[in-house]
């Protein structure tokens, strides 16, 4: 994440379609814009998107930033697509 010039890392925890939220092992300034690029360490794949950084919540030696994306991410031709995918539940075997 890139917050007026000042770059800040962080894995990824979670992700929607609208937002995410990342974990990171120092503080991550919120009420803040900022430019996040997610990447794939197994590949060069990068996605970048300008997010509203809304929250922060510590947990013992972790924080924790909600992020709200400016605009959703709609691709499905990206490393995160399987992550973002709604999956069906399955059958229950007594309905067939």
């Amino acid at each position: 994440m890139f917050v007026d010039d000042q770059r800040y890392t962080g894995l990824l925890w979670d992700i929607s379609r609208s937002g995410a939220c990342v974990r990171s092992f120092t503080p991550i300034p919120f009420n803040c814009h900022a430019r996040v690029r997610f990447h794939k360490h197994a590949s060069q794949e990068i996605i970048e998107c300008e997010s509203e950084l809304i929250w922060s919540d510590a947990v013992m030696r972790a924080y924790f930033t909600g992020l709200h994306f400016d605009e959703p991410i709609t691709s499905t031709q990206t490393f995160l697509s399987q992550l973002l995918e709604i999956i069906p539940p399955k059958p229950d075997r007594r309905d067939l």
